[in-house]
């Protein structure tokens, strides 16, 4: 009997060898082996098998998997009492079973039995590894946390759509999520990944798998290639989308609601997925730079692209020139309306004009010249600072910005302090203030700097507090001396917001009981400096009293220093 056993096995192993296992069509597979098993289900009188898998959602099939397959080798069926079931094979993360059924009028023996499980668990492991292989070819073209494809797969999908002729009849939509990198910091990394899961799912259930695809393309950013007239749809359907979550710190599961900053663009007959891309890029780049819901590409941004660009690429030119320099802005105290601080603010005279940071900087960053021009920034008002000590003019201390870019530079404070030590400058001369920092999540490395200027007498500022959801995190970790209050917060003021003016006194109480200096900028107006003074912030920046001014009439400044004349008064 077992010597039979081993002859049925070599036999059916020979039928089933040249079942071509690449196909990623189970059914394809199955039609194959059908063929293949004829011999055999003749010589043991088989008529029918009835295959089942079924495999739970995850990553590789978003759907789940689950499928009946029926091959019928004879319509002359023996009853169900006569056919012999197999079951709970392993299929990928699933499971299958199989039942097959005699012909009509034999009954099978227990080594026909036995042979017909052997058929069967070799049959699961052929599908189960037909399967595997479709995977791992999947693998190339998908985001393997989400299940939602990658570049790859996004850029193969438009290509067929191109090749079909057919780019005209598509949208393509790139966004990425609001405060998620606050959400990240706030809730841990796992919640963060099982965040972005389940809303790639509700990305997935609004395509179509078999017209249109939804993709991430790394971090919090995703992309829809869509028919054209469903994209408004989808917008709309976006905007409303809330993740339910177990959070820690929330006793109740919390509805996290999923915004972001879309860019879109519809596609024209000549496109290619690589037109595509770049043009919806911009887009989203619009949405991203002017704080929109939704930007729609305008061919305009192609050529601020192309004029960005020449800008760039003029730029280490301009330093060398001199076309770049610093105007300061003074910081008066509320007490005294004396100046006692200045803001280093960069203009850049190009072509006999002068261009203000909105011109230039976002094409900086994208060139990655921002730390080339902080770092010249710097040393221009540390020339300053040395000239005016030298001349017999004392100095105000000058806050210069560093963007979060500069501190990924391994050497930024080895670099700072020597520049400082170049001009022999003492460092109550100087203070660092750094921008854009709710988006950056490295407060170990944020925290090193800062006690590397404290030991040199350096003040550091936390730029546009407030802005940020992050913003009380950063406080609380590190050790800021100075913060600057978004000017959001004084724009309100004059409308009579209730709202803000309890947020502003309840922000300035808490920082000045911690210990933290607070200044208050983009002050325009009588009524917003009078606020900010009661509210007790001890430091005033803005047109109310100064607007950014070149250094010959800055040094007039510096020797009056008093504003008993700024327009209004504050006495009131």
């Amino acid at each position: 009997m077992g010597t039979e056993k081993i002859l049925f096995s070599d036999e059916l192993m020979h039928c089933l060898e040249d079942v071509d296992l690449r196909q990623e069509n189970v059914e394809d597979v199955y039609r194959e082996i059908k063929i293949r098993l004829a011999p055999l289900a003749r010589s043991l009188q088989l008529a029918r098998i009835v295959v089942t898998i079924s495999i739970s959602p995850d990553s590789f099939n978003l759907d789940g998997f689950h499928h009946q397959f029926s091959l019928v080798y004879s319509e002359d069926c023996a009853a169900d009492e006569y056919s012999v079931e197999s079951g709970n094979y392993n299929v990928l993360s699933g499971h299958g079973t199989s039942r097959m059924w005699p012909v009509k009028g034999h009954a099978w023996s227990e080594e026909e039995k036995r042979s017909i499980r052997i058929m069967s668990k070799l049959m699961f492991m052929m599908v189960s590894r037909s399967m595997l292989v479709g995977s791992i070819r999947r693998l190339s073209c998908m985001d393997v946390m989400t299940g939602l494809s990658n570049l790859i797969g996004l850029q193969k999908k438009m290509q067929q759509v191109h090749e079909q002729g057919r780019m005209d009849e598509y949208a393509i939509c790139f966004f990425n999520l609001k405060s998620f990198k606050y959400f990240n910091q706030r809730f841990g990394g796992f919640a963060g990944d099982s965040l972005l899961k389940k809303y790639s799912l509700e990305l997935y259930h609004f395509t179509r798998p078999e017209e249109e695809t939804a993709a991430r393309l790394g971090g919090d950013n995703f992309v829809v290639f869509l028919k054209k007239e469903r994209m408004e749809a989808f917008l709309e359907y976006a905007s409303q989308i809330e993740i339910p979550m177990e959070l820690k710190g929330h006793e109740t599961i919390t509805a996290v609601p999923m915004s972001a900053r879309y860019g879109v663009y519809f596609g024209e007959k000549q496109d290619t997925g690589e037109t595509m891309l770049q043009n919806v890029t911009l887009a989203q780049k619009r949405a991203r730079e002017e704080k929109l819901d939704v930007a729609y590409f305008q061919k305009e941004m192609i050529a601020h692209l192309v004029e960005g660009e020449k800008i760039a690429i003029s730029f280490p030119k301009a330093l060398k020139s001199g076309e770049i320099v610093p105007f300061y802005q003074p910081k008066v105290a509320v007490d005294t309306k004396r100046m006692c601080g200045a803001e280093a603010l960069v203009r850049w005279f190009h072509k006999g004009k002068m261009l203000s940071p909105a011109e230039f900087l976002p094409s900086l960053e994208r060139a990655g010249e921002i730390h080339d021009l902080d770092i010249y920034m710097l040393e221009a008002v540390c020339r300053d600072i040395r000239r005016w000590l030298d001349s017999g003019i004392e100095p105000v201390r000058v806050s210069v910005n560093f963007a979060k870019n500069d501190l990924v530079i391994p050497t930024i404070a080895q670099d700072t302090l020597a520049i400082l030590a170049k001009y022999g400058l003492d460092g109550k001369y100087i203070e660092i203030e750094l921008t854009e920092l709710s988006s950056y999540d490295n407060k170990e490395k944020l925290q090193h700097f800062i006690e590397a200027m404290h030991r040199h007498n350096i003040l550091v500022t936390m730029d546009d507090f407030g802005s940020g959801y992050s913003s009380l995190n950063f406080l609380k970790d590190t050790d800021f001396n100075i913060v600057k209050l978004d000017k959001s917060f004084v724009d309100q003021i004059e409308k009579h917001v209730k709202k803000d003016e309890i947020m502003l006194r309840g922000m300035v109480n808490m920082l000045k009981d911690i210990d933290v200096g607070v200044v208050a900028e983009g002050v325009e107006t009588k009524e917003q400096a009078l606020f900010v003074k009661n509210v007790h912030c001890n430091v005033i920046q803005g047109f109310y009293f100064d607007k950014p001014m070149p250094v010959a009439e800055f040094e007039q400044r510096l020797r009056q220093k008093s504003y008993d004349s700024e327009p209004g008064s504050m006495d009131s």
